[in-house]
This record gives structure tokens, C-alpha cells and sequence, in this order.
């Protein structure tokens, strides 16, 4: 890979915060880059952890035996009172359901309440006694890094554009690779994938299974959207493009002055990503999409590059990962759906001047610090749609790239090459997951 200077690392960043040179505590509580985690059948979008304590619930939240009103609850407590009686525990005095506090103690109740809560939030200590940021804290204390950052990063997309001769008349001499078809992609803008947000300032290239969900939901909130029609995001990609229309290259100076924005994501976890979400899962296809997937595409995955001895996958109406792994490579990348389509046929940086190129492995940062650039903290803060599970990124890569051939590994990073050299990512853990 080229590198934009001699002492550039394009990992230099990420290993910055995972070596916590930002001075943020080791024991983080309250927003802990150690606590995150990512499953890629919801999205693979990273959660940030609360450590908070965790009590006995039944559904709905209530304490369990507490459920319900009228004579079920007083059933409920009754119940509950007999069983710490058999128990051998002492019923406290103030068990009965007859007590009733005094305005005076609901008020004390409340407001210790509300600042155990703020003390939560806002000055949690750590072990130490050191006080705990918030993330919108931090961010702002740490802004000169996370610009660094930043800038590291744009200027490694510059520089692969600059090596590869995108913008010159004459192929120059070493990128006999790119393709006529790759040149017009990374020279151009294509602004089906743009969505510009006027008044707030912001220009950003969407890409699906990178962070999406996070910013449609708060496109669709700084337009108006109610709470209620964004609690699921069902449908909410499809009503996006009506509130924010098309740009077009003839309004590129009100762009000039906007924060362009693009969010990009290690190609391996992003078309595994794609993978698990749309194709891997029938039902759920069928449940969300009309199984619009399996139909479009699954259906003649499974006809054309189905050759299984296994019993298994012979009755399996999806198509496995391999064999999607051999539809990838055996299919232009031009007419790849944009799921897993290469980032650079959709938001090329040699094309579009970013100011900021964030990344999944840093996502909470970067969106708060676009957040907090556009003057927006009050309007919006880091919300994660798609919640991720208990599982590793890098356990389930390796569960899954370990069903890969090297062959099949290798001839995935071709496909995605300009994605890798772009963005700085490393493909050496899926190669060393697959088998010969």
C-alpha cells in the first residue's frame, strides 16, 4: 500500500485510540472505547456501553410480581409478601400497599432521583476517583486530535488519487490496474448517493451497511420526522430522498461552505455485513422486504453457483456465504447492488473533497464530532439503530472467512483493492482465517 508520506501510518488513528493516547481513563464508565462491540447481523454498527446495574425484570420492565394494576397488583404484592415469609426473610414494614409518601417526601424522592441521574450522565468517577466525560465532552476536549485524524485520513485518499493519476490526462506509469471503467467512477460524482442538508450545513454521501441507519435517522429528525414515525427504521432509507431532493452539480457552491461527510467501514465486515442482513435469512427477507432479495438475487445465486455435497446446504433455499463469496467474484462490481457495491463506485474522495472521512472502528467519535461542527448537540446525539449483539467483529469475521478458500479471500481483495488502498484498511486477519 502507498503511503501519503513516509512516516504516515494509515492505522496511525485507530491505534491512537486503542491505545488510549487521548487521555480518556482506562476505566471508563460511561462512554468506554473498550466497551464496544459489533454483531453484523444487525448492521455491524458499534454500541457504546453504559456500566450500569442491572436489576431482575419481567417484561414490559416492571419488577417481576409487580406487573399489572388494581386487584392483579395488590394479588402480586400479597404473593410476594408470602414468599418472603416462606423464605424465611423478614417482610418490611413498609410492604403494605397502604402506605402513601407525603408530597414533601415525593418531592425528595424525585429530586435525589434526578441527580443520581445527572451524576450518571454528566460526573460519574471512575476507581480513582477521577471524574468520567461525557462523549460530547471529550470530543470537545480532544478536538485538535480527532482534526489530525481527520486530515491523516484525507490526505491518504489524496494520495492513492494522486498515485493512481486519477485526475491526469495520461495513465502514469504503475496503474496499469485501474480500469477505464474505475478511472470514470473515481473521477465523477454520483449524486444518487448525496444528500444535502441545507440549512444545517452538511453534504453527506450515504453508504449502505456503513453507518446508514445512523444518519438517515438523523437527517430524517433535523427534517421534521416525529419520534414516532423513527421509532423503527423500516422504510425510513425509501422517504429519506423526499426530504432531501437530489443535488446536482450545478449547486456546487453552496456545497463549498457545507461539511461533506462520508462514512466508510473495513470492506471484508461490510460485505459480510450486506450478507447476513439481506441474504442469509429467508424469513427475515421476507418479513421486512417481501423476500425482495432472495427473489433479485439469492434465487439465481443458489441456481448458479450451487455445487454443495453437503446434505445441509442442499436444502437450504439461501444462498451460503461461499457461494455468495463466488458470485462476488464471478460479477462486475458495476452491477453489484449498492449493499455491497465498493465504496469508491459510489463516493469516490477523488472526486469529492471530504472533511470528514469517518470510519465504523471510530464511528461514536467521529458522528459526535460532526454533531458538535454543525452547532447540532442540542438536536441530536449518538443514537444507535441497529443495537449490536455480545459477539466480536473479529470472531465472527473469522467464523465466517474461515468457510473461504485463500483463493476466494484473495480474489475478494481485488475487488475491493481501491477500497483497501483508499481508506487504509488491512486485509491480513480474513486472509489468515481462510483455508488453502
Amino acid at each position: 500500500m502507498k503511503e501519503s508520506s513516509p512516516n504516515y501510518c494509515p492505522r496511525h488513528f485507530e491505534e491512537l485510540i486503542k491505545s488510549q493516547k487521548y487521555n480518556l481513563p482506562t476505566t471508563t464508565r460511561v462512554f468506554s472505547l473498550k466497551e464496544r462491540s459489533c454483531d453484523a447481523t444487525d448492521d455491524s454498527k458499534l454500541q457504546l456501553s453504559l456500566a450500569t446495574s442491572s436489576g431482575h425484570t419481567s417484561e414490559g420492565g416492571q419488577p417481576a410480581g409487580l406487573r399489572g394494576t388494581g386487584r392483579d397488583q395488590n394479588s402480586a404484592v400479597e404473593a410476594r409478601a408470602s414468599a418472603l415469609t416462606l423464605a424465611g426473610s423478614e417482610v418490611p414494614r413498609w410492604w403494605p400497599r397502604q402506605w402513601k409518601p407525603s408530597r414533601r417526601t415525593s418531592f425528595l424522592i424525585l429530586s435525589v432521583a434526578l441527580y443520581a441521574a445527572a451524576i450518571f450522565i454528566y460526573g460519574r468517577t471512575d476507581e480513582e476517583g477521577n471524574e468520567q466525560l461525557s462523549l460530547r465532552e471529550w470530543v470537545v476536549q480532544n478536538e485538535d486530535v480527532l482534526q489530525a485524524g481527520y486530515r491523516e485520513r484525507a490526505a491518504l485518499a489524496r494520495g492513492v488519487c494522486s498515485d493512481l493519476g486519477v485526475n491526469q490526462r495520461r495513465q502514469p506509469h504503475g496503474s496499469a490496474l485501474l480500469t477505464a471503467n474505475d478511472r470514470l467512477a473515481l473521477r465523477r460524482v454520483h449524486w444518487e448517493f448525496m444528500y444535502f442538508a441545507r440549512v444545517e450545513g452538511l453534504l453527506y454521501c450515504k453508504v449502505p451497511k456503513s453507518g446508514s441507519s445512523t444518519w438517515v435517522y438523523n437527517l430524517l429528525k433535523l427534517a421534521g420526522v416525529s419520534e414516532e414515525n423513527l421509532k423503527t427504521d423500516v422504510g425510513l432509507h425509501k422517504i429519506l430522498r423526499d426530504f432531501y431532493p437530489r443535488p446536482s452539480s450545478r449547486q456546487q457552491s453552496k456545497y463549498k461552505r457545507s461539511l461533506k461527510l462520508l462514512v466508510v467501514r473495513h470492506p471484508f465486515d461490510r460485505i459480510l455485513s450486506a450478507y447476513r442482513d439481506k441474504l442469509e435469512n429467508y424469513e427475515r427477507d421476507l418479513l421486512y422486504r417481501n423476500g425482495y432479495y432472495h427473489k433479485v438475487y439469492g434465487r439465481d445465486i443458489v441456481r448458479v453457483h450451487r455445487n454443495a455435497s453437503n446434505l445441509e446446504d442442499q436444502k437450504r433455499i439461501e444462498p451460503t456465504w461461499p457461494e455468495f463469496a463466488s458470485y462476488l467474484l464471478s460479477t462486475p462490481a458495476s452491477q453489484f447492488d449498492e449493499h455491497w457495491k465498493p465504496i469508491y463506485l459510489m463516493c469516490s474522495p477523488c472526486a469529492m473533497d471530504y472533511d470528514v472521512i469517518a470510519k465504523m472502528e471510530t464511528f461514536s467519535e467521529d458522528t459526535q464530532y460532526v454533531i458538535n461542527e454543525l452547532g447540532l448537540a442540542e438536536r441530536l446525539s449518538v443514537e444507535w439503530i441497529h443495537a449490536s449483539g455480545s459477539k466480536q467483529t473479529s470472531d465472527l469475521a473469522t467464523a465466517y472467512y474461515s468457510q473461504l478458500t485463500r483463493r476466494q479471500v484473495y480474489g475478494l481483495l481485488e475487488k475491493y483493492a481501491l477500497d483497501f488502498e483508499l481508506f487504509g484498511y488491512d486485509p491480513a486477519h480474513y486472509i489468515q482465517a481462510s483455508h488453502a
